[in-house]
């Protein structure tokens, strides 16, 4: 009993990001195709966080000058005796920051809650959800920190962009925000289908 305990926690410290070939092979359609999509998304996710940093400093200020003077637009059409085009381009380049700041937090937010998906398939497949589950969010939290400082040393080679070790805690604390969204959710559903079996059963 102790050896295959033992055995059971070196799988789980030998499954950072994947599982083992076998496992897939021998698992049903719906996971193959859970572990297929939860991977894309975490891709996906890195791919579409390292193009936004790619860009330079002018494309950069003039998409997110563009979100913002959208985003003032939207709000003055309520009242828009009371904002003209001059006030509009000050109230956007007063808020730029803020926004910028919250798109940082956000892309990690969901980065984080695709790469606890992913890592909850991987578990879940290889039969190694008994482990506790801040296994899983302490892994999906080092990686989108260690990924955070990785893109913002990045950016220090893009012209006219910077590195930030604020940014960089704006982004891990998205990450933690992120993971937080996601345990909240499954135990919500986890709940909800517990009680759905109990009634049933008391049925």
């Amino acid at each position: 009993m102790w050896s295959s305990k033992k055995k059971a926690d070196t799988s789980i410290q030998g499954l950072p990001f994947y599982i083992r070939k076998d496992t897939f092979l021998k698992a049903d359609g719906k996971w193959k195709a859970a572990y297929i999509l939860s991977a894309f998304l975490v891709i996906a996710m890195l791919c579409m966080i390292f193009c936004f940093s790619a860009a330079d400093a002018t494309h950069s200020s003039h998409l997110s000058e563009g979100v913002c003077i959208r985003l003032v637009r939207e709000v003055s059409s309520v009242f828009p005796e009371q904002f003209p085009k001059e006030r509009m381009l000050k109230i956007a380049a007063i808020i730029e920051f803020p926004i910028r700041k919250c798109a940082h937090f956000s892309e990690y937010a969901v980065l984080s809650i695709t790469i606890n998906l992913y890592l909850w398939v991987c578990f879940r497949m290889e039969r190694l959800l008994e482990a506790k589950k801040w296994k899983i969010f302490l892994r999906a939290e080092v990686f989108c920190a260690l990924y955070a400082c990785s893109d913002e040393l990045h950016q220090y080679f893009v012209p006219g962009r910077s590195c930030r070790f604020f940014d960089v805690c704006v982004d891990s604390t998205g990450a933690f925000f992120g993971a937080l969204l996601f345990w909240g959710m499954y135990s919500c559903l986890s709940k909800r289908k517990r009680q759905e079996i109990f009634r049933v059963d008391g049925c």
